[in-house]
């Protein structure tokens, strides 16, 4: 599913699921779900939210993998290795949590999670809308 025929997977998914197939929980069905330590309480919220068939916890294995989306679970002191990546981090910073949207490779995504502690991580997970059509790349969500 990460390289090769994910083009022919997401267009028969089209066919069967109709706009379903554009929900966040179907592109992200087979994800690596990358956490710290800080924040590794809240991957169990974050596997109830999408519900993934295919996973693996390893920011190794998803670098193997090539096209296989990530959702990365961070707190505040450990989201600058995306400051490249998300325009206005300090700003985003001001609140409780946000989540983010970025594009990963060519077919693939990565969401940052992150915010305060891991409670506000985990609040921020509890407001994905899982089943909507998958959001833009930028900020998904703040939390306050």
């Amino acid at each position: 599913m990460t390289d090769g025929f994910a083009d022919d997977y997401v267009r028969a998914a089209r066919e069967e699921l109709g706009a379903d197939a554009d929900s966040m929980a179907f592109r992200f069905a087979a994800v690596a779900i990358v956490a710290s330590d800080s924040t590794r309480v809240a991957v169990a919220a974050l596997r109830d939210t999408l519900s993934p068939t295919y996973g693996t916890d390893s920011r190794l294995d998803w670098q193997r993998a090539g096209e296989l989306s990530a959702a990365f679970l961070l707190d505040y002191g450990e989201v600058d290795e995306f400051a490249d990546r998300i325009p206005d981090l300090t700003s985003l910073m001001r609140h409780r949590g946000f989540a983010f949207m970025m594009p990963h490779k060519t077919r693939s995504h990565v969401l940052v999670l992150t915010g305060r502690d891991a409670a506000a991580v985990s609040e921020v997970i509890k407001q994905l809308q899982p089943l909507t059509p998958m959001p833009g790349d930028g900020v998904v969500l703040t939390v306050d």
